[in-house]
């Protein structure tokens, strides 16, 4: 069985970093990394059959898994999408994978 997105118009991924909070100075780079790196698969037009990659942003911001969990829930429920990239620091990520299914 196959889940998540196949040949669809367009796939979104989730882009969850501390974008502000005590690693925002660090977090900057890494998602324009990561962001450069999708757009260079969406841009070659051969993901999942000439699907294009589209990326949405989320504030982890690192200290408040509370925000955090918040933020991948909007990721996933209201802008739909099929993965997300992140969390900056342990405790987010660690409430993320813990209440936030995708």
């Amino acid at each position: 069985m196959v889940c998540g997105v196949a040949f669809a118009d367009e796939v979104k991924i989730g882009m969850l970093q501390g974008f502000t909070g005590p690693t925002e100075s660090l977090v900057a780079p890494m998602a324009a990394g990561g962001e450069l790196a999708i757009k260079e698969v969406s841009d070659s037009g051969l993901f999942l059959g000439g699907s294009t990659v589209s990326v949405i942003r989320g504030d982890s911001t690192c200290i408040d898994a509370a925000a955090a969990t918040a933020t991948a829930e909007r990721l996933v429920t209201s802008d739909g999408v099929a993965a997300i990239n992140g969390a900056t620091c342990s405790g987010a990520t660690t409430a993320v994978l813990n209440n936030v299914a995708i």
